[in-house]
């Protein structure tokens, strides 16, 4: 899993995008993001079911998980 070092590297406040080959594995890894997180830092999963506005918030997140399905993005800095 890949939990730790995109938390690691989400710390530059740079932004990490994590890409699974599904949906389930996206939901599954943001989940065990929990541990390690602390104030401040958040997560986002995209999927192919969200609105436009709940992908571009979950792209403002720190560590963004989706699938290899969705175009991640980076955003506009």
């Amino acid at each position: 899993m890949s939990t730790l070092p995109a938390y690691l590297n989400a710390l530059t406040g740079e932004g990490v995008h994590v890409v699974t080959v599904n949906e389930y594995l996206a939901q599954r890894d943001s989940s065990g993001w929990v541990r390690y997180s602390v104030p401040g830092t958040r997560r986002g999963v995209i999927k192919n079911a969200q609105s436009s506005d709940e992908k571009r918030a979950a792209y403002a997140c720190d560590i963004t998980y989706g699938t290899t399905t969705i175009r991640l993005r980076l955003p506009a800095r």
